[in-house]
């Protein structure tokens, strides 16, 4: 499940660039698929389950769930000497919110609304990239383009919008005192 554009694949500005790069299409479905084989397994669903409901915050518990599967991904791709850019990384990630979401829905727990997907991608998003700058797996110059890229994209927009919109909401509670 996509939950930035549910009718389109990731990141689909750059469809053309992936179409021509098929070794870049390649390893993102292999990321996906291994993700997704993580995710089903019934153990760690269990696990999810269990650690989005006992997180206070549903929405950071969900963005934490799905950002375990990428740093299982890493691990693994890292012990096999193969490197994911952080392309596949994030457009992975965005279907690995989605999965988890539905996981959780399917539980009983009422659906999750579309302001609350995208805040559970952009929590996952900005911890991700927040610890690989910090490791070195991407360079400020790579979260520069990378950033660039997104910006150009109707789902890069639509998070900005939505980080905008979160940090109007801050600054309103400050002014308040709050």
């Amino acid at each position: 499940m996509n939950i930035l554009n549910s009718d389109q694949p990731p990141m689909q500005e750059d469809k053309q660039s992936v179409k021509t790069d098929k070794g870049a299409q390649d390893a993102y479905d292999k990321f996906v698929i291994n993700g997704l084989e993580i995710l089903h397994n019934p153990e760690t669903t269990d696990s999810i389950i269990k650690q989005v409901e006992t997180n206070p915050d549903t929405i950071e518990g969900i963005g934490e769930a799905a950002l375990n599967i990428v740093n299982r991904l890493e691990e693994g791709a890292y012990e096999n000497k193969f490197d994911f850019t952080a392309n596949t990384v994030l457009n992975g990630l965005n279907v690995f919110v989605g999965e988890v979401i539905s996981i959780i829905e399917a539980t009983g727990e009422p659906p999750i609304e579309d302001e609350q997907k995208f805040q559970a991608f952009s929590w996952a998003m900005s911890n991700y990239i927040s610890n690989a700058v910090r490791l070195g797996k991407v360079s400020k110059e790579e979260l520069s383009q990378l950033s660039q890229e997104l910006g150009q994209t109707d789902e890069g927009k639509q998070i900005a919008q939505q980080m905008g919109r979160g940090a109007e909401q801050e600054r309103m509670l400050q002014t308040v005192g709050v």
